[in-house]
């Protein structure tokens, strides 16, 4: 006759390892970036209080929706990536890791601003 086990200790799934293991590399990368550069409160131009009066381009209502948005969020990525850059004194591999992005796509993001 086979005995049935009642009380056996739960052998964890791939996915419970997977995730134990993600969390391990997260928690790493954290800790070799460290802190992540605290950017000016007026680069938030989702917030409520923004000033957008120094706006670079006027509000221009004959533009379709998305070439004003590919504006705005172009005129914000060439903002971010050289202050990242100057704030980590032009070293790209050690801006990648303040912002946790990949450091080929920051060179590229270099180069297309023209940042340096």
């Amino acid at each position: 006759m086979s005995q049935v086990r009642t009380s056996s200790p739960r052998t964890p799934s791939l996915l419970d390892l997977l995730r134990k293991r993600v969390a391990e590399i997260d928690g790493r990368d954290r800790a070799l970036a460290g802190p992540r550069p605290a950017l000016p409160r007026s680069t938030d131009i989702c917030s409520p209080d923004a000033d957008t009066s120094n706006a670079e381009e006027p509000f221009d209502e004959t533009l379709p929706f998305r070439v004003a948005k590919e504006r705005a969020v172009s005129r914000w990525e060439h903002g971010y990536i050289a202050e990242l850059v100057a704030r980590n004194g032009g070293n790209l591999s050690k801006a990648a890791r303040a912002a946790r992005m990949d450091r080929k796509y920051l060179r590229a993001l270099v180069a297309r601003y023209q940042v340096r």
